[in-house]
């Protein structure tokens, strides 16, 4: 569909129903398996909290029918900007739906002194944040069970369960490894049952996880960076029948590398981090899909 025949709007409350069926028509699950209303229903959540606190960021696609046919979401916080997710229906893409989605949500980026996004693999997507002005980092995942005999001892001497009370903690951290703070989101990942978030001795970093999932690892050196990751693949071990799953691990965290075949994981390639401006030192760093 040519992106002529579209009109891109700020997301109202109306869209919200059209923007999620997109989203779980476009992409595919990640994650443990859901029920498709659970998934909706999360998704659902998620469009209206970025609307809410980021009414600028928040964009939809409408054909001429005036149906929905693409959405972007783009977030920011103490002065870092990120896509936290870009969404066109599959018959709507290659007609320059998404690249219109991404211009008008990168307006909400005025200001920032960084800005990132984590890619598909998707060529047409990689294209269009590389030609914004992005600079790529090729990245792998990494999955499977865990090596119980590779886990190091003295794990709990190092690395604490914190509840929603350590989210103060993470804002130095993360102003030294991203180049700004995310309390926000980080609360919105502490709202998914069993997440966890953990702090490293110190405040040398911190990281949160579910189950043996991965979500983000910040540290300020390699060795809290491995406590840290170890720990959550620890996590997979309450479970005999889950899987430690790390996404997102881009050129030079080799740390993290390091943990995952120690730990028995395989690696696979992964989408592209994309970044711009002026960051943090973004190592040891593992990033979030939606909140980077």
């Amino acid at each position: 569909m040519p992106a002529t025949e579209t009109a891109i709007v700020p997301l109202t409350a109306a869209d919200v129903a059209g923007a999620v069926r997109v989203v779980v028509e476009a992409l595919p699950p990640s994650g443990p398996p859901e029920p498709p209303e659970g998934r909706f229903e999360r998704m659902r959540r998620r469009v209206q909290d970025a609307r809410a606190t980021d009414p600028g960021g928040a964009w939809v696609a409408h054909d001429d029918r005036g149906v929905v046919i693409g959405l972007a979401l783009a977030l920011r916080s103490d002065g870092i900007w990120i896509l936290s997710l870009l969404a066109v229906s599959p018959r709507a893409q290659s007609g320059g739906v998404g690249r219109g989605l991404l211009a008008h949500s990168l307006r909400h980026a005025d200001g920032c002194h960084g800005a990132m996004i984590s890619s598909s693999q998707d060529p047409r997507a990689m294209r269009a944040y590389a030609r914004a002005g992005f600079d790529l980092r090729p990245a792998v995942a990494a999955a499977g069970p865990v090596d119980r005999a590779a886990l190091p001892a003295g794990l709990d001497s190092l690395v604490r369960e914190v509840g929603s009370d350590g989210i103060a903690q993470t804002v130095p951290i993360d102003r030294i490894v991203r180049g700004g703070g995310r309390p926000a989101h980080i609360a919105t990942l502490l709202e998914i049952p069993d997440a966890r978030l953990y702090l490293a001795d110190s405040g040398r970093g911190y990281a949160i996880g579910r189950n043996g999932r991965v979500f983000t690892v910040v540290a300020t050196d390699e060795e809290a960076a491995q406590a840290l990751l170890w720990r959550l693949l620890a996590d997979t071990l309450a479970d005999p029948s889950g899987e430690a799953i790390l996404e997102r691990v881009t050129a030079g965290q080799d740390w993290a590398v390091d943990v995952a075949l120690r730990a028995g994981l395989s690696l696979r390639t992964d989408g592209p981090v994309f970044t711009r401006g002026r960051l943090g030192t973004l190592r040891p760093f593992l990033p979030t899909g939606a909140y980077l």
